[in-house]
């Protein structure tokens, strides 16, 4: 069977008797991997350390012995209960014969089922192309489901779940940082969100402020007031932003990064209006599209033709080749192309 996230939630909601036989968790997110594999985990077996209830099996187990996965989940546990199998260590960067083992392995199990017990397969980086997943999506008492990055929509949907359970909700201005700057690990992201959360203590609501001060990866917010000063072409606040940057010993590679790339998403929405979409939904086509702040971006838009916006790009592309090559101090090359940028 194919089950999607939202068909694997419905089940952690049930009991361990009406799981599959046998869980792939898989994909490209691999802190939602591994938190849907311990949660699943948790649901069949509370105490992981019960050697009756419980069975850790390896790659490199079935390496030696093909049979250890159903050995492990033919073994009847003590006192009754549905016994846990856990197969660790399946990746997508495995070797190609070493996958066909473990798929092997996985095959003979869902070729002859036990009952009473449940095998969670935790894989992260797996491609849905590989044999393993697609076995597994075909079997009627197995399951697979498949772990993506979190979207923006996704994201948001997240990051309100988790300020919701604290009691707390997020200001605009901040939801739409967070979602621009998490996402990529859903456990990194929850653990990031733990942190956000101790830092604002009882402060309600979560503001955006809040996140520069707490966010591992948060630049600073002069580096996002340096980007729309130069979308307004403001050459003063352009000088102003990158003066206080300069103070507090910013790392100016970081604002040309935020820099190019909010070039490029002025740039993006100008060419999508060009073909006819509206000022909205061009918005909405870019990844992540523009949440707040939807009036001043679009001023910023309209401030540009086309061709300077281009021009503008390619110069400070150029610019961070050129910085990269080290025959100019780095920060000396950013400050005069930001400046320039402004004007």
């Amino acid at each position: 069977m194919k089950w999607n996230a939202g068909t694997l939630k419905q089940a952690l909601t049930k009991k361990a008797e009406d799981l599959p036989s046998l869980v792939l968790i898989y994909g490209d997110d691999a802190g939602a991997v591994r938190q849907y594999s311990k949660s699943l985990s948790s649901l069949v077996c509370k105490d992981f350390n019960d050697p009756f209830l419980s069975d850790r099996i390896s790659v490199e187990d079935i390496l030696e012995n093909s049979g250890a996965l159903k050995d492990a989940a033919s073994t009847l546990s003590f006192g009754g209960g549905v016994r846990l199998v856990r197969l660790e260590g399946v990746n997508g960067s495995l070797n190609a014969d070493v996958l066909k083992k473990v798929t092997e392995s996985v095959k003979h199990c869902l070729s002859e089922p036990v009952e009473g017990s449940v095998i969670v397969i935790s894989a992260p980086g797996l491609d849905a192309k590989k044999a393993l997943a697609k076995n597994i999506e075909k079997s009627k008492i197995a399951a697979a489901v498949r772990c993506f990055h979190d979207s923006a929509r996704d994201l948001s949907q997240v990051v309100r779940e988790f300020f919701q359970n604290t009691g707390k909700t997020v200001a605009p201005d901040a939801m739409a940082f967070l979602t621009e700057n998490l996402g990529n690990d859903r456990e990194i992201t929850l653990r990031e969100l733990e942190k956000l959360d101790t830092y604002a203590g009882k402060d309600k609501p979560i503001a955006l402020e809040h996140c520069l001060a707490s966010i591992a990866s948060a630049p600073s917010v002069n580096v996002f007031k340096l980007c729309d000063a130069i979308g307004m072409r403001n050459r003063k606040e352009v000088d102003l932003y990158l003066n206080h940057m300069l103070d507090e010993g910013e790392d100016l590679f970081l604002a040309s990064v935020l820099v190019l790339r909010h070039l490029k998403r002025l740039l993006k929405c100008k060419e999508l209006m060009l073909t006819g979409l509206n000022a909205d939904k061009a918005m909405m086509k870019l990844a992540p599209p523009v949440m707040f702040g939807k009036p001043e971006f679009m001023r910023q838009v309209n401030g540009y033709p086309v061709a300077r916006l281009k021009t503008l790009h390619d110069k400070f592309y150029n610019m961070q080749l050129e910085s990269r090559a080290g025959l100019i101090p780095a920060n000396l090359v950013f400050e005069r192309s930001l400046l320039g940028l402004g004007s």
